[in-house]
């Protein structure tokens, strides 16, 4: 059997799946005669250094469940590229949902970016 999970993914939690099945893993999976083997890859080939430093810090500030990893982010591939960040600050929910339209209107329209690569 080969698992691959991110305890960093969104959908860790997604419709009730459990964030700490990557922590359980092990005492789940493992036999006396033949213990569940862990490789842990350490590069993210997915965004560059400045997206990588912006999510470290998100994910410093969330709280996790105990023993669901490390919130350090690995090692980045420095060949994503930069990558941008904006920070926009909402005064609730309504203006973050207005925020939120707003950008992505502003990729589709701007950008040429089609919603289904969104």
């Amino acid at each position: 059997m080969l698992v691959v999970a991110d305890p960093d993914s969104v959908s860790s939690t997604f419709r009730g799946a459990n964030p700490r099945a990557i922590a359980d893993f092990e005492r789940f999976f493992a036999r006396p005669d033949a213990p569940a083997a862990l490789a842990h890859l350490a590069t993210g080939h997915r965004y560059g250094p400045v997206i990588a430093e912006a999510l470290a810090g998100v994910r410093a500030r969330l709280p996790r469940p105990a023993g669901t990893g490390n919130p350090e982010a690995g090692a980045i591939d420095t060949e994503a590229g930069d990558g941008e960040v904006q920070v926009f600050t909402c005064a609730g929910e309504a203006d973050q949902a207005a925020t939120i339209a707003a950008e992505v209107r502003s990729a589709r329209l701007t950008a040429g970016i089609s919603y289904g690569d969104m």
